[in-house]
């Protein structure tokens, strides 16, 4: 083979990375006295693999089924000393590449579509590599991390009732607050903290796993934010009612604590160190500049339009249907755990369902990129959409309250599909910028959420509880509409922000 067609070889191999293939392989050499590379010759299927792409190579052990399906087998990386690793030619075996090219698809076209699959790096202690064990223990750790947000926002709502009271008729301790204002900025203040772990847990997740992992992996993490939820409430409420209001403030300041030390003591660093430091200056608005990307702003207006029902639920539970139901304290965090109960079960079944769609759609497609996951949003769109209206217009009707916690179950599934698939998308589509996507993803989410606080009951009381879920129900229908652009028009938006960023 002449240096020339060695030199073709590696230009079209650096073009092809295919993120799911562990391809066993019979040697890859390097003369470390010489600091001189080789070339090892294998027969598969026609891939050419770069030296960016042998840490995929290195797995020489079959992979072994493992618990949630993340890959058991601990890869190692190719060690090296003072030496280039080798280029890796694979001869193609036609029978094995009859079914993608029986789709018009050829190895160079594949170089520009699938944007969002980065190289790996030959990192000797890359986190991807590193054993199926401990990838759970951190998994395990970043989802416990995630309770805290969805505790401090929910763990309150049956005790509102107490503390507008209380706050409204003498002056009163909320944690050393005396005023209903002092209890706001410490609120926002709490807040504030407590989100940084949804953002980073999804830095995390990026770091550790591959992509044919993410989903199943951000469904499990998932299910620690959504377990706040369900136990908040609860918790809340006979708080409230035993011990008094002022001690939800001092079990969220326990939990916080507990967190702090697991997180300190246990989860490592999983962010890989790059040859260079970045000389950019900190801004903590960055991640906003993310929304002049049309596949970016679209996923989160229309993930932001999804919460305004969810929030005007939970706002609605605590004081206008708590008094149509005549719900206690207590009563009312035990009808939010079939909302928790649903989110749990949408967490964990959108993941695996969202890798399912896209292992299927490269088998048939013969290649992979992050709008396949699109195609797992529909039917969580479709349930959320049927469980919010008709919670709403079952309340409004006043019928018995089973039909209503049932209609809260569906909905909330299919939110947990619709956020599933959302969130892993982004994290595909923006790989080196996942934590900053995902904090701007809930950022706005939340922004509306926090309006939509506000004028739920007064909306609920001037339009009557069904329309008050029907108006933002329609608002999703659109935002979902403009979501089915993506599949069509994403890949050429990534590719336009590349253009604009180099």
């Amino acid at each position: 083979m002449t240096d020339k067609n060695m030199q073709n070889n590696k230009q079209e191999g650096s073009k092809i990375l295919d993120s799911n293939d562990n391809l066993p392989f019979s040697q890859v050499s390097s003369d470390n006295d010489n600091q001189q590379t080789q070339t090892s010759i294998i027969a598969h299927p026609p891939k050419i693999y770069t030296p960016s792409d042998t840490n995929e190579l290195a797995n020489t052990n079959s992979k072994k089924k493992s618990w949630f399906n993340i890959s058991s087998n601990e890869k190692q990386p190719i060690k090296t000393t003072n030496s280039k690793i080798s280029t890796i030619i694979v001869i193609e075996d036609p029978d094995l590449t009859k079914e993608c090219k029986a789709h018009g698809e050829t190895t160079t076209k594949q170089d520009n579509e699938n944007l969002s699959i980065s190289e790996e790096s030959i990192i000797e202690n890359d986190p991807r590599n590193w054993s199926a064990g401990r990838k759970r223990l951190i998994l395990f750790l970043i989802a416990f991390a995630g309770l805290i947000s969805p505790i401090v926002c929910t763990i309150y709502f049956p005790a509102i009732n107490d503390v507008r009271k209380n706050l409204n008729t003498s002056e009163v301790l909320a944690n050393s607050s005396r005023s209903i204002w002092f209890l706001l900025v410490m609120r926002a203040f709490q807040a504030s903290g407590a989100s940084a772990a949804m953002s980073i847990g999804a830095g995390v997740i990026t770091d550790v796993f591959r992509i044919e992992e993410r989903g199943t992996a951000y469904g499990i993490f998932f299910v620690g934010p959504l377990i706040g939820p369900l136990i908040g409430p609860v918790i809340g409420g006979y708080l409230d009612e035993y011990l008094g209001w002022r001690w939800i403030f001092w079990m969220l300041a326990i939990i916080g604590f507990v967190i702090l030390l697991i997180i300190f003591f246990c989860l490592p660093e999983t962010f890989r160190q790059q040859s260079t430091i970045p000389k950019k200056r900190f801004n903590p608005f960055t991640p906003l500049l993310l929304l002049r990307y049309p596949f970016v702003s679209i996923i989160v207006a229309y993930v932001s339009a999804v919460c305004v029902p969810i929030f005007i639920l939970q706002t609605l539970v605590s004081t206008s249907i708590a008094m149509q139901y005549n719900l206690s304290s207590a009563n009312i965090g035990l009808v939010l755990i079939a909302n928790g109960i649903g989110l749990i079960i949408g967490s964990v079944l959108g993941g695996k369902y969202s890798d399912c769609v896209l292992r299927r759609a490269k088998k048939k497609y013969c290649e992979e990129y992050p709008e396949m996951r699109i195609q797992s949003l529909w039917l969580g769109a479709v349930m959320f959409l049927a469980g919010m209206l008709a919670f709403g217009w079952l309340v409004q009707a006043n019928l018995a309250l089973v039909w209503v916690l049932v209609a809260m179950f569906i909905g909330a599934i299919g939110m947990m599909l619709v956020f599933s698939a959302t969130a892993t998308y982004l994290v595909d589509a923006l790989p080196t910028q996942s934590a900053s996507a995902i904090a701007v993803y809930h950022c706005m989410r939340l922004i509306i959420s926090a309006i939509t606080s506000v004028i739920a009951q007064p909306l609920d009381s001037a339009i009557g509880t069904g329309w008050t879920f029907t108006i933002p129900s329609i608002i999703c229908i659109f935002c979902t509409a403009l979501v089915a652009l993506i599949p069509h028009y994403g890949r050429q938006w990534r590719k336009n922000m590349l253009t604009v960023e180099t």
